[in-house]
């Protein structure tokens, strides 16, 4: 049959497309990894967010400012979405499936980043100086 033949044009069309994505790709997961984006928002899931239900926890769940990250630390899930739109998708066994780099929510993220950095930082110096505490004790 005449309509199950894909013509050369189409055949150049979709290898010029499936390049075109392959270099896209590549580019954004690059961007990714150089903005350590997935590090950034399961920070601010883990200091910010709350902790949800779940078989397998530990699941934490961060809303504000119209960006809502989702983080399942028992299958390394992460995805953030902005304004109802998914932004991030990532799994530790396969990496990010999705990362859609826009400034509002980059810039939102960068934010509570900080914000959470600044509580872990400050969690870690407690957490030392009551180990330094109890280690004391024992000397005295």
């Amino acid at each position: 049959m005449q309509s199950d033949r894909i013509s050369l044009t189409e055949k150049g069309t979709n290898a010029a497309l499936q390049a075109k994505l392959e270099e896209l790709k590549a580019q954004r997961l690059k961007e990714f990894e150089e903005k350590q984006i997935c590090q950034k928002a399961v920070l601010v899931a883990e200091y910010l967010g709350r902790e949800t239900g779940g078989r397998y926890p530990p699941k934490y769940l961060y809303e504000n400012l119209g960006l809502t990250i989702f983080y399942d630390g028992y299958g390394s899930y992460l995805s953030v979405s902005f304004n109802d739109q998914y932004v991030v998708s990532h799994t530790g066994t396969f990496g990010a499936s999705l990362y859609h780099p826009f400034q509002p929510w980059e810039d939102i993220l960068n934010e509570q980043y900080l914000k959470a950095k600044a509580l872990c930082e400050k969690k870690e110096r407690e957490t030392k100086e009551e180990s330094l505490r109890i280690e004391l004790a024992k000397w005295e």
